[in-house]
C-alpha cells in the first residue's frame, strides 16, 4: 500500500528545493534587511489575518476593506515587499498546480458519465 504521507513529505522536500522557493526565501531575507518595509509587511500580515477572521465570522464591512486597501497601497511603496509578493505568487502557482494533480482522482470520479 502506498504511504500517502511519505509521498506528501517528498513533495514538501521538492518544494523546498525548488527555484521558486529559493527565490521566495531570498526575497524574504532581503525584505528583512529593509526595516521599514519589513515593519509594513508585518502590519499588512496582521491586518490580513484580522480581515480573514472578520470574513469568517461575517463581521466584515466596507470600512474594513477600504482600510486594508490603504495598507496594500502603503506596501506598494516598497520594492522589496513587491518583489516578495511576486515570488510568493510564483510559488503559489506551483502549489495550485500540485493541488490540481493531487485532486485529479476526485475530479475524475465526479466527472463519471455513468
Amino acid at each position: 500500500m502506498t504511504n500517502i504521507y511519505a509521498s506528501a513529505h517528498e513533495v514538501e522536500k521538492a518544494v523546498r528545493r525548488s527555484e521558486e522557493f529559493s527565490a521566495l526565501k531570498n526575497a524574504y531575507e532581503a525584505l528583512k534587511l529593509d526595516k521599514e518595509a519589513f515593519t509594513q509587511f508585518k502590519e499588512l500580515q496582521k491586518n490580513q489575518i484580522e480581515l480573514r477572521k472578520k470574513q469568517f465570522t461575517g463581521d466584515i464591512d466596507g470600512k474594513d476593506l477600504v482600510e486594508f486597501q490603504e495598507e496594500v497601497k502603503k506596501a506598494a511603496r516598497f520594492p522589496s515587499l513587491m518583489k516578495l509578493e511576486s515570488k510568493e505568487k510564483a510559488l503559489a502557482e506551483i502549489v495550485d498546480e500540485l493541488n490540481g494533480i493531487m485532486f485529479k482522482p476526485i475530479h475524475e470520479l465526479y466527472q463519471d458519465k455513468g
